[in-house]
C-alpha cells in the first residue's frame, strides 16, 4: 500500500495551467490509496482531477479533510471509494465546490461526498454515478448544512 499525500500546512494547489477554467493536472491514488488527507488546515485546489482515491480503513477514499476548509474549483473527482464514509468526506469543516463533477465514488454512506457537522456551498456541481447502502450521491449528517446552486445528483444508486 502506498501512503496518501498528508497536508499539515495550508494547501494551494492549481492545476488550471493554460487559465482556460478546466482542470489541467490529475492526482491520481492508483487505486492504492487516498488521494489527499488534510487535517487542521485550509486546502484550495483548482483545475484538478483527483483520480482513483482508495481509503480500505475507514473514510474519504479520495479526500479526508478534517477540522478546516477546503476549496475545490474547475476540477473533477473519478472512480474514488472508500470503506465507510464519502468518496469525499468532509468532518467539522467548511467546503465549496465550484464548477466540480464528482463522478463513480462509492462508499458505505454517502459514495459521492459525506457531510459530518459540516457546511457546504455547491454552485455549478454535478454528482453522478455513485454508489452506497446508504445516500449514493450525498449525505450531509449531525448537523450539515448544504446550499446548493445549479446542481446535478443523478444517476446514484443505495
Amino acid at each position: 500500500r502506498k501512503d496518501e499525500l498528508v497536508v499539515t500546512g495550508r494547501l494551494v494547489l492549481d492545476g488550471d495551467l493554460d487559465g482556460d477554467g478546466l482542470a489541467d493536472v490529475t492526482l491520481d491514488g492508483q487505486g492504492l490509496t487516498r488521494v489527499l488527507k488534510i487535517d487542521g488546515v485550509d486546502a484550495e485546489l483548482n483545475g484538478l482531477t483527483l483520480w482513483r482515491g482508495v481509503e480500505i480503513n475507514r473514510n474519504g477514499g479520495t479526500i479526508l479533510v478534517e477540522d478546516r476548509s477546503l476549496s475545490i474549483q474547475n476540477s473533477r473527482r473519478r472512480a474514488g471509494h472508500a470503506i465507510e464514509r464519502g468518496d469525499i468526506a468532509a468532518i467539522n469543516c467548511d467546503v465549496v465546490l465550484v464548477n466540480t463533477g464528482l463522478t463513480g465514488g462509492n462508499a458505505r454512506d454517502g459514495g459521492g461526498l459525506m457531510l459530518l457537522n459540516s457546511h457546504a456551498v455547491l454552485t455549478n456541481v454535478s454528482i453522478t454515478g455513485a454508489i452506497a447502502t446508504q445516500a449514493g450521491g450525498l449525505l450531509a449528517r449531525d448537523g450539515s448544512r448544504v446550499e446548493m446552486t445549479n446542481i446535478t445528483i443523478a444517476q446514484n444508486t443505495s
